[in-house]
């Protein structure tokens, strides 16, 4: 049996990438930190891998692309394309949490802690955020935090707590717990591999007409008021 090759898609954050892997390893990745670009950063990065790596959308055995939480423009610029390239050559869409992908890269990147914590910035001082155990097993899901002081202390009792992603400093700023760990974190769209690989072995695919990207919370935004 052939290695299984996907195109993995990100622009849910700030940073935006494209990943070809092979198997278990990755091939070639392409990254945009112009997070107001990423509209038309995607589709050339994509075809740029695909001649960099030397593969067609015929020879893919998947898509992967980060469904959210994060920017409400890149989640919509990454899942349209995503479908669009699923649709156009006949492949599964896989979807993975941007938290998770973070948290993936996090594990992969540093020492073990108890607790793997996320954070997006969003609005003021709210937070995207999740916990992750050392196995990379989500065990608080995804929600929109707003912080306050004792907003992880249930957490941090338990043990060491590791706090990473844009949002961090906002958290960093006012926790004064012993337990609190903050650490920078590298990721690209490429770290959603193993995630990628887990999903395709149980055939746990989404389907194109009903995928839609996680805002976290609603969009919104500020309305002029008529003179």
């Amino acid at each position: 049996m052939s290695e299984l090759q996907l195109l993995h898609i990100d622009t849910s954050t700030d940073l935006g990438s494209v990943a070809f892997s092979k198997g278990n390893a990755i091939i070639g990745c392409i990254t945009n930190p112009q997070p107001k670009d990423h509209g038309s950063f995607l589709q050339p990065a994509i075809e740029k891998l695909m001649q960099t790596c030397n593969f067609t959308g015929n020879q893919l055995d998947a898509i992967v692309v980060a469904e959210g939480p994060g920017s409400y423009t890149g989640l919509r610029v990454a899942m349209a394309s995503a479908k669009g390239l699923a649709f156009a050559w006949r492949k599964p869409l896989i979807t993975v949490s941007t938290l998770a992908l973070m948290t993936n890269a996090a594990i992969q990147q540093n020492p073990s802690f108890k607790y793997w914590i996320p954070m997006i910035d969003a609005r003021r001082m709210e937070v995207f955020t999740a916990v992750f155990d050392i196995q990379g097993n989500e065990v608080l899901a995804s929600n929109a935090l707003i912080l306050n002081d004792s907003s992880y202390n249930d957490w941090l009792e338990m043990g060491v707590c590791c706090f990473f992603g844009s949002g961090s400093s906002k958290w960093k700023s006012i926790c004064q717990h012993k337990n609190a760990v903050f650490i920078d974190v590298s990721y690209h769209a490429g770290d959603m591999l193993t995630i990628a690989l887990n999903k395709w072995e149980r055939k746990a695919f989404s389907e194109l007409e009903s995928a839609v990207p996680f805002y976290g919370k609603e969009f919104y935004t500020t309305v002029q008021k008529l003179k």
